[in-house]
């Protein structure tokens, strides 16, 4: 069977990673820009170890949110969409 028919090829405008006590944040920070590469217009990726967030945009470089302290803003990708990190403590 061809890949075509076994997997849809389509990229989503979002993409959270929430890295888990086995992944790498090499190899996170490397898939994250596979997504970006691919067309993604906003990832976040959630370091639970870390007590951070890494948020990427096209075309942008990373920024980051320490101590899971604010809110994470969707915008543009997901209009009104907020997330408050206290809820990851």
């Amino acid at each position: 069977m061809e890949d075509r028919e076994r997997f849809v090829h389509a990229v989503p405008e979002f993409v959270a990673e929430i890295r888990s006590k086995g992944d790498s944040i090499r190899h996170l920070r490397e898939k994250m820009g596979e997504y970006l590469e691919n067309g993604i217009l906003l990832g976040w990726l959630i370091d639970l170890r870390n007590t951070r967030v890494e948020v990427y945009q096209s075309s942008m470089a990373p920024t980051w949110v320490e101590e899971f302290e604010g809110v994470l803003l969707g915008e543009p990708v997901l209009p009104g969409f907020e997330f408050d990190l206290k809820w990851m403590l």
